[in-house]
């Protein structure tokens, strides 16, 4: 076979493919029909230097389909976050693609898992699609692997990468990681409960969960910013256990944290994200719904950003500074959960947020709110009408800039007994 050469950083990642590996030739069917995951998964890995060619039915290459070796889309940025170069071990850019044709042949110094990516406007349906010169790697889909078939392909398929696949997330991960988890079944199932939570609370509608497509959590040893969210979410390789580890993530602890913090943020809205910090506060209201909703555990075995005693030395601190309510700092982050979750908890609990996110969700377009006054006003009347209450004094604690307009029209309404700020 031609070889395209392999780059030495290979061998740390994404992984050494053993000498013993068989390749082989494999049919898969994919369904080439816009509006599924973008990259259609094919369970097939591409050897490091090695050419893979793809047969594909005649007239193929009019879709702008294309075959992807390598499922990471971001490179290490040695100028951000706590990125160091000389700590980097691979190379900035891993992912090699072609445009699909009848016959593709293409390589990659790096290897990958081979996917077929699609754009928009394409109706192919199931189609059948060749790949030749590939390793088999191993895969659990969820409701079709059992975890014995598992933990076989774990013994046999000798990809250095694998991934697990429920209908609304997948996950890809080094193969020798993948090998601690014995319970897949348990682990895909509760993330799949998790996106559905997730999904559930904004009030997104089956045809839509989630996002139109699977959403997609890879592993990179060396993300400069640690996480990020997107598709795929990359996941820093420190958060195997906090993805992987069904035990510990059933547990509490907040060691869940930080994947359903970046899942959270694929299911925020900017009409109720406010600017500054917000967009690290409106995600968190997810990690909360899923925490106690799909793991069982109260608040303060969510982490100490739900933690009931820590929020209130929080709040205090906020209350007494200077910081603006849109400012870019911690202290909004804190605070901004706060105010949510006390909504939640005093506000007719999960059933009230999620009536407010289907109110933002059924606004015609020329109503929903794209200033930070039309945003802050907007999330004021809609939990004091779903309430019936006057809320202008509690979100003031919060020191959100209400219009006086809002406030003379809410000041009809009753004040709000269950305060849970009411001097």
């Amino acid at each position: 076979m031609e070889q395209v050469g392999v780059h030495p950083s290979s061998r740390l990642y994404p992984g050494v493919v053993p000498d013993t590996a068989e390749r082989v030739t494999r049919t898969v069917v994919l369904d080439f029909t816009s509006g599924g995951t973008p990259w259609r998964p094919t369970g097939l890995y591409a050897p490091p230097g090695e050419r893979i060619t793809v047969r594909a039915p005649a007239g193929i290459g009019e879709e702008r389909l294309r075959v992807r070796i390598g499922s990471w889309n971001d490179t290490p940025m040695p100028n951000v976050g706590w990125a160091n170069p000389e700590e980097f071990g691979r190379f900035g850019q891993l992912t090699v693609g072609r445009l699909l044709s009848e016959t593709t042949s293409f390589g990659s110094p790096f290897g990958g898992l081979v996917f077929v990516e699609v754009g928009g406007g394409v109706a192919l349906g199931p189609t059948e699609v060749t790949f030749e010169g590939v390793i088999e790697a191993p895969v659990f889909e969820l409701g079709v692997t059992t975890n014995d078939a598992w933990v076989e392909q774990l013994a046999t398929r000798h990809a250095p990468m694998g991934e697990i696949w429920t209908d609304v997330l997948h996950i890809d991960a080094e193969t020798r990681v993948l090998a601690t988890v014995t319970d897949a079944e348990g682990l895909a199932t509760l993330w799949r409960d998790s996106v559905l939570a997730h999904a559930e609370l904004v009030g997104q509608p089956p045809s839509e969960r989630p996002n139109k497509y699977p959403q997609r959590f890879t592993f990179d040893p060396w993300e400069s910013w640690g996480a990020h969210s997107g598709f795929p979410i990359h996941i820093t390789q420190d958060w195997t256990e906090e993805v992987l580890d069904l035990p510990l993530l059933m547990s509490g602890g907040g060691e869940h944290w930080g994947p359903f913090h970046e899942l959270g943020h694929n299911f925020q809205e900017d009409a109720w994200t406010f600017p500054g910090a917000w967009s690290e506060v409106t995600c968190n209201i997810h990690v909360v719904h899923a925490c106690e909703v799909v793991l069982g555990l109260d608040k303060m075995a969510c982490g100490n950003l739900a933690d009931p005693a820590s929020r209130a030395v929080a709040r205090a601190r906020y209350f007494a500074s200077d910081v603006p309510y849109d400012a870019s700092d911690w202290q909004v982050i804190e605070s901004g959960l706060d105010m949510w979750l006390l909504l939640q908890e005093h506000g007719g609990g999960w059933d009230t947020l999620k009536q407010i996110f289907r109110r933002y969700r059924d606004l015609p377009a020329s109503e929903v709110p794209r200033t930070p006054q039309a945003e802050v006003d907007t999330l004021v009347r809609f939990f004091s009408e779903a309430l019936g209450r006057d809320l202008v004094p509690f979100f003031d604690h919060y020191k959100l800039p209400i219009s006086e307009a809002l406030r003379t029209e809410l000041s009809m309404l009753p004040a709000w007994e269950d305060d849970p700020l009411a001097d």
